[in-house]
């Protein structure tokens, strides 16, 4: 383990392995996304979101600070909250939502500033961490809370103050070493940009600039995929992007915080996952006491897209081994 202190800070944004929620900059070469991520990258922002069109119900909570936090109901069984990651909606679930809805009741939220959601005028991830508190005691009854990757975070955040909640799955949270290597300047420069984008109100520059420069897409990929019918939805969410990045560099998390939490937790990872992800997830579950890892095979980051049923099942394996406790 290279983790020897006893803080944890956000992974540096050049070593972050987003893919769809916020592309992966990791892997054998340095100035260029690997090519297995950049086609998925293209692949997920190209191919249209359809709706949950079995949803029979939407749910408004409205957190803390007055934002309006839309989540969308489904099935019937015990209850499921998931939790999306960067640069999407609850449609992140899209392909798993029909069978998990099947054995669960799945409460579907969208983060702020996505999808059907509301917003503030200023942005804190505590904030975030309140908006799944309130939807957690909204829904008022125990459930299972899954998070994935900025989402996972913002559930990490959020431990204090969940109510209800008797489990807790995780899949790759952004989480890494204080001694990591400082953000590049290329990428500090590119993030500067973002943000000098996003003040001038230009959503489209913001998000191209985050598929150029930092996922290092191609323009002719970059083309097709504002070609693409479900462009203007990843626009109009663009204005997340920053301040998630800027929060990933800035944010602490305590091994003393990670040791509080008592609850049941699962660990999800991408067989095919950077170095890093696998440290990370196995600090955070050496950290908790009550945890265990269980491995996606053959996935990286993004299996609820590219092998749902098998997301589904350790989805299910893990739920099914809380309730026989």
């Amino acid at each position: 383990m290279i983790f020897e202190d006893e803080s944890v800070s956000i992974v540096q944004f050049q070593r972050a392995q987003f893919a769809v929620e916020g592309a992966c900059h990791s892997g054998p070469h340095k100035n260029r996304l690997p090519e297995s991520y950049r086609r998925l990258l293209i692949t997920v922002l190209v191919v249209g979101i359809p709706s949950f069109a079995q949803v029979p119900e939407r749910i408004s909570v409205q957190s803390r600070d007055g934002t309006r936090i839309s989540v969308q109901k489904t099935g019937s069984g015990p209850a499921l909250l998931l939790v999306h990651g960067s640069t999407i909606d609850g449609t992140a679930w899209q392909r798993v939502l029909p069978e998990l809805s099947k054995h669960f009741t799945v409460y579907v939220m969208d983060r702020r500033g996505h999808g059907s959601s509301g917003d503030a005028r200023t942005y804190a991830i505590s904030a975030e961490a309140d908006d799944i508190a309130a939807v957690t005691s909204a829904i008022g009854q125990p459930l299972t809370l899954l998070g994935h990757s900025y989402g996972a975070l913002c559930v990490l955040v959020a431990l204090d103050r969940l109510q209800h909640v008797r489990q807790l799955i995780l899949y790759e949270p952004p989480l890494t070493a204080d001694n990591s290597s400082p953000p590049r300047d290329d990428s500090r420069r590119t993030i500067a940009k973002m943000d000098q984008a996003l003040e001038a109100n230009d959503k489209e520059e913001v998000l191209t600039l985050f598929l150029r420069d930092l996922a290092k897409i191609p323009a002719e990929d970059i083309a097709t995929m504002k070609a693409s019918p479900n462009w203007a939805a990843r626009v109009s969410m663009a204005s997340a992007l920053p301040r998630e990045l800027h929060a990933m560099m800035s944010l602490r998390i305590s091994k003393n915080a990670l040791a509080r939490c008592k609850m049941p937790v699962t660990m999800l990872l991408g067989s095919t996952s950077p170095d890093s992800t696998r440290e990370t997830t196995n600090f955070i579950c050496q950290s908790i006491s009550s945890c265990q890892v269980t491995m996606l095979e053959g996935q990286g980051h993004l299996a609820p897209v590219f092998a749902p049923d098998l997301f589904v099942t350790k989805v299910q394996k893990a739920m099914a081994q809380v309730g026989q406790r």
